[in-house]
């Protein structure tokens, strides 16, 4: 049987055009959404940093990189 384990919860920013809110916790809505809605484990990314941004808002992990520098245009 195939199914799916996590969901990676990113609203990406790959596009200039689109204004991606830029605040701690911006993308853990996403994945409290798609946890309600589809029933699935989520992690979700976007500066969560404090514990108060990952315990009880209703997501299951949050996935964390390394800070990468990045130019005034967001191009890394």
């Amino acid at each position: 049987m195939l199914g799916v384990d996590l969901v990676d919860c990113s609203s990406g920013g790959l596009l200039p055009q689109v204004a991606v809110p830029f605040d701690p916790g911006h993308q853990a809505v996403f994945a409290e959404r798609i946890k309600k809605e589809a029933g699935v484990l989520t992690g979700g990314v976007g500066m969560i940093t404090a514990k108060r941004l990952y315990v009880g808002v209703g997501i299951d992990f949050r996935l964390v990189i390394p800070p990468v520098e990045c130019r005034a245009n967001g191009t890394t």
